[in-house]
């Protein structure tokens, strides 16, 4: 993935992803390498706080000779008298010592983490968390911001508050679709959501909540993926990985690969289900179907057609080629409103995604990210006009009953001890997009810490228990690489809470092969930036993302978009289709 070694920036194809790694110097390393050659270090990656990333960026780093910083804390010390107050009320506290730390890029997933990081980075280091996004990505803040930007392809939505009733005009969304979904502001894995399907089933869901909710309309006419055996279809959603790379000025790339999740049964409308719902038949998060009997692992990241997971552009090559087998659009847009209005209340597997196309879903997407983090950075760097019942201090440390997060975090919103956090600070969203039926792209979710695992779990009691199959010819090294930094070393039987029954955890080909070129372009990205910064220069955003998986979407979003070639046009905010949780 055409990341720095000790000599500039390198640039040959890696045979496992069609990425690059190492080898021949580029013709924009030139330029950086006079900042090197007098005494060249290793570029360092700080993953002392990495967690469940650690094993994916100790794979990168070894990979691109990357020298790996991992910072132990030792007994409390009275801090420097020239270290920020904050590490002198932290000391006084009785805390850890937060040492400042090395490296010139500080991965985070925590607050307090994160906390650490700001007030100790020095120079050009950068870190991999945006103060206030892990805020900004709840359900009822977001919601607010969709709202106040017109992002049309968000569902429409409703908050609620802790024993409060709904707004009228979700109770009527309710009796008119016949199912809203319910989310938890703060909720992720699925946790805490729920169809509703009634005024009365409503109303007993409401009594049991301690935080705000948001009620959205639910999408009952999704694009669905056929069967093998040409049975029902599955319901999917697409995860998108885009990187931020700075808030101010805003600066955005785009992933060509993700992940499809798709859900491990057959859909079925929910107008048609019993008094129960069968949540993997609707949310296709992995942590729940990977206990479900149907759950199929696809070791073969170029396979569309197979798989619980898979890769998403052999996906929508795939869709583009079957065009017929399953749901979609025609492209006119008329004749499918007249044919949902026939319809209502059915699924969709019979008809064809006549005229899908692969690029026009993607320039939809395309169009629908970038106008997201133009919205998402406008709030966050304050540029623009703030919105109403979001702010700083509430999208940095909100109170959280119950919650162990922010206990230590001792600095307020925008803290001077944070120096440049808006050009320093960098992040990768996992932003989560379902298809209807007519192909039209809709917006569920902004992920802060899309999981970036690499392993599978494999049964080895019950009736569905298996070993882990070998994986392809072209990921056989990669895999190779993972396994030892598996829970187990991907031999031990496991009891952990990754599933009920005894399991192994093993390397993921699906997941390594996307994470690897999402994490290790958007590392190779900043470490570029970081390079040319260093001699001085500023570089074009074209060369930043060359030879990675990463295209620039700066021109996208900073204005209202027109509608995408080949779809219906847009329709007014509040009009679309509503979404559900879909993080991993």
């Amino acid at each position: 993935n055409d990341l720095p070694s000790q000599s500039g920036f390198q640039s040959v194809s890696c045979r496992a992803l069609g990425c690059f790694c190492m080898e021949t110097e580029s013709e924009e390393a030139t330029g950086f390498a006079a900042a090197i050659t007098k005494k060249p270090k290793p570029f360092s990656l700080n993953i002392t706080n990495a967690k469940s990333s650690e094993a994916l960026l100790r794979i990168l780093a070894a990979q691109n000779d990357w020298s790996i910083i991992i910072q132990a804390y030792t007994q409390p010390k009275p801090p420097p008298a020239h270290a920020p107050s904050v590490y002198m009320e932290r000391y006084r506290a009785g805390l850890k010592p937060l040492p400042p730390p090395k490296g010139n890029i500080v991965w985070t997933v925590a607050p307090e983490a994160l906390e650490h990081a700001l007030i100790g980075r020095r120079g050009d280091q950068r870190i991999s968390h945006v103060p206030g996004m892990h805020g900004l990505c709840c359900k009822v803040p977001f919601s607010l911001l969709s709202q106040a930007h017109g992002l049309d392809f968000f569902p429409e939505s409703w908050i609620v508050e802790p024993g409060a009733k709904p707004e009228p005009a979700a109770l009527s969304a309710l009796r008119g679709s016949g199912t809203l979904i319910l989310k938890p502001n703060d909720g992720t894995q699925g946790d805490g959501i729920f169809l509703v399907r009634s005024a009365a089933e409503l109303d007993r869901l409401l009594t049991r909540q301690t935080q705000s909710v948001v009620l959205q309309r639910y999408i009952a006419k999704p694009m669905l993926l056929p069967a093998a055996d040409g049975g029902g279809g599955f319901k999917f959603d697409l995860r998108i990985y885009a990187l931020v790379l700075r808030c101010d000025p805003p600066q955005f790339f785009l992933c060509r690969d993700g992940l499809v999740r798709v859900c491990s049964e057959s859909y079925t409308h929910p107008s048609k289900e019993g008094g129960g719902t069968r949540t993997s038949r609707h949310l296709t998060n992995y942590s729940i179907n990977k206990m479900e009997a149907g759950f199929e692992h696809n070791t073969d990241p170029s396979e569309g057609a197979y798989g619980t997971k898979r890769s998403l552009q052999p996906v929508l090559e795939f869709m583009q080629a079957h065009a017929g087998a399953g749901s979609g659009s025609s492209g006119d847009a008329e004749a499918d409103e007249n044919e949902d209005a026939a319809e209502e209340g059915g699924t969709t597997t019979s008809r064809g995604r006549r005229g899908f196309s692969a690029e026009g879903t993607w320039e939809q997407i395309r169009s629908l990210v970038g106008r997201t983090l133009n919205a998402m950075a406008s709030q966050l760097s304050g540029s623009g006009e703030e919105v109403d019942g979001i702010n700083g201090n509430d999208l940095w440390a909100p109170p959280r009953e119950g919650s162990a997060l922010w206990v230590n975090v001792t600095t307020g919103w925008d803290d001077p001890s944070w120096g440049d956090w808006r050009s320093k600070c960098f992040h990768l969203l996992g932003i989560d997009v379902m298809l209807d039926e007519r192909g039209r792209a809709h917006l569920l979710e902004v992920n802060c810490n899309p999981s970036l695992g690499v392993d599978a779990v494999y049964t080895t009691e019950g009736p569905y228990a298996q070993e882990p199959p070998p994986p392809p010819p072209s990921m056989a090294d990669l895999v190779a690489q993972a396994v030892p930094l598996m829970k187990g070393k991907g031999v031990k039987v496991c009891k952990c809470r990754s599933h009920h029954r005894p399991h192994m955890h093993h390397p993921c080909p699906i997941d390594l092969a996307v994470k690897h070129s999402c994490v290790g372009g958007a590392l190779s990205i900043v470490a570029r930036d970081i390079a040319a910064h260093k001699v001085g220069e500023e570089p074009s955003m074209l060369s930043l993302c060359e030879g990675t998986s990463y295209e620039w979407i700066g021109d996208v979003g900073a204005a209202s978009q027109p509608a995408v070639r080949g779809s219906p046009e847009p329709k007014p905010v509040g009009s679309a289709s509503a979404g559900e949780e879909s993080g991993e």
